[in-house]
């Protein structure tokens, strides 16, 4: 049984994984001193190393990609993060830009795309086509031909008159009626046409000479493809026809008038029933969302996630939570996607709607704060229209250091307080820190901690979301979804009061502290989300903390 490099990848991984750095950079370094400790494996998988004995930094690539996606549960986030990115996409061969510290890349990804391509190929090689065969549909006509030899139905007046004209004692060449079956007929066209069509893309991303090259996988799916597609045109009951087809296929785009007439033909004859057979019902739908795909877009729009950098699965464990984040909402909370926030092909985020409420969830939102520097936080929810960011939220993929994870977020809220900034959450891919205190079997998944700082009230959370666990996210996002409804809510009621489009009067019953402007509220006393309806402090804020240290969400 041949072996093949789906075999080889997790064999990697079990050399790789427990190794330390120095070990791993001097494999991947060096793929003489791979072969000369693992010569069994050499010998086993002679096609696939010789691949990359050829291209080395395919073979180092490889390694770190086997390294990377084989921790944080990387394959379940990835067809997680497609599934949701495609559904959010407006249009085939849309794609999401996104800007990393290690570079720019694509969703979906070059593979991505690569890879839907090759299940709509294996669609029609495996499935239409081969029926189309089992059923194929023709043209029948009945042909009236001389010969010495007798051939379908003797027309026998024929026959007798003709002879008498010859003057034969006896027949000696008969005329008969022989059905001819032509196959050439614009359904046919297209399925043959389709296969060609077909692969021409193939050959043209195989001979693609673009600045990024193909990766082994991607490689491998297209030589695969091509193999399939020229055994099937080799056998095929229809290949007197490739020749002709053949011309008009390579030299017409697929948008060309040649394709809109076989198409609108073959839509006519299904339409007056010459046309029977599921099968080419099928090609037609087919043919339809090939046509969707752009093939030349593959190297020169898309790009593939680059996973020999761990700063990827970072960007990754990002890119899950807000899109995850965003499907729940969505799903499960009454909320309306308004758009996908995007600038030139930059993912920005998303708009939301819930009840009358609109907001911002922003990705990588860049705001100068009271210091005078530049926060970037992963996520920011923003009130439309105004600067109000009254909560920060950073996904960290560690396992460990959480400390500098908080420190970081503190600093965001500090900074960007002036805008509004009080909640701040950060999502841990692994229990850190205090979530595992109570020892690894019960974890705590969400620890809320309010903190006071140069007379500010912040809260501030952290959440374990861990993609190999997904039981776990209703109740994470359920809270986060909880933060921000009350968040958005006073946020939307102070600008207001600002604008004078609502004001009130607020007098503490316990010292008689008053304040009578949007700003003194705020300050003195702040807001309460009591059955959706915003309304002021009763208890100033000195005194609700003298009285029992409660902390209220604030603006």
């Amino acid at each position: 049984m041949k072996n093949s490099n789906r075999d080889l990848q997790p064999i990697l991984y079990k050399i790789i994984k427990d190794i330390d750095e120095d070990e791993f950079n001097s494999i991947c370094a060096s793929f003489e001193y791979f072969s000369w400790k693992y010569s069994d494996i050499i010998e086993k998988y002679p096609s696939e190393f010789s691949v990359f004995q050829k291209h080395r930094t395919t073979w180092k690539n490889q390694l770190r990609e086997i390294k990377n996606w084989n921790e944080l549960g990387v394959e379940t986030m990835n067809k997680r993060l497609l599934q949701l990115c495609i559904r959010y996409l407006p249009k085939e061969n849309d794609f999401f830009r996104i800007d990393s510290e290690i570079g720019s890349f694509t969703l979906p990804t070059r593979l991505d795309v690569l890879n839907k391509i090759s299940l709509l190929a294996r669609e029609l090689v495996y499935d239409i086509f081969p029926r189309i065969e089992n059923h194929i549909n023709f043209k029948g006509e009945v042909k009236l031909e001389e010969s010495r030899q007798v051939r379908g139905n003797i027309n026998w007046s024929q026959t007798i008159v003709k002879s008498i004209n010859r003057g034969e004692e006896y027949p000696l060449m008969f005329s008969c009626s022989i059905n001819k079956i032509d196959f050439e007929t614009p359904e046919n066209i297209l399925a043959v046409a389709c296969l060609l069509k077909l692969k021409n893309a193939v050959n043209y991303l195989l001979n693609s000479n673009t600045t990024i090259s193909f990766s082994y996988a991607e490689i491998n799916i297209l030589k695969n493809l091509k193999y399939q597609i020229e055994n099937l045109l080799y056998h095929t009951t229809l290949k007197d026809m490739i020749s002709q087809t053949s011309n008009y296929a390579s030299m017409s785009s697929i948008y060309s008038r040649f394709f809109q007439k076989l198409e609108e033909n073959v839509s006519l004859r299904i339409k007056q029933g010459l046309i029977k057979q599921s099968s080419y019902i099928d090609l037609l739908e087919w043919f339809q969302k090939f046509r969707g795909y752009n093939v030349r877009a593959l190297t020169e729009k898309f790009t593939n996630f680059p996973m020999d950098h761990k700063e990827s699965i970072d960007t990754m464990y990002e890119l899950w939570i807000i899109f995850e984040m965003v499907s729940y909402f969505i799903e499960s909370k009454d909320v309306q996607l308004v758009q996908v926030l995007k600038k030139d092909s930059k993912f920005l985020g998303f708009q939301l709607k819930h009840d009358d409420l609109v907001f911002n969830i922003n990705y990588q939102y860049e705001k100068k704060g009271w210091t005078g520097t530049e926060s970037n936080p992963d996520f920011t929810v923003q009130i439309p229209g105004t600067e109000k960011i009254p909560i920060v939220m950073d996904p960290k993929n560690w396992k460990s250091n959480s400390g500098e994870a908080i420190h970081k977020m503190l600093g965001y809220l500090m900074n960007l307080n002036k805008f509004g900034a009080s909640i701040g959450i950060l999502f841990f891919s692994y229990a850190i820190g205090q979530h595992t205190q109570q020892g690894k079997e019960n974890v705590r998944n969400i620890i809320e901690k309010p903190h006071e700082i140069h007379g500010k009230e912040l809260m501030f959370t952290t959440m374990v979301a861990n993609p190999n666990d997904l039981s776990d996210l209703p109740v994470i996002f359920d809270k986060v979804f909880d933060y921000i409804k009350n968040s958005v809510l006073n946020s939307v009621y102070y600008y207001e009061m600002q604008k004078g489009e609502s004001s009130a009067d607020c007098k503490c019953p316990k010292c008689f502290k008053t304040a009578t402007s949007a700003d003194e509220i705020k300050l003195l006393f702040g807001f309460r989300n009591i059955g959706g309806t915003i309304r002021a402090q009763s208890w100033c804020r000195e005194c609700r903390k003298r009285k029992n240290n409660r902390i209220s969400y604030q603006v």
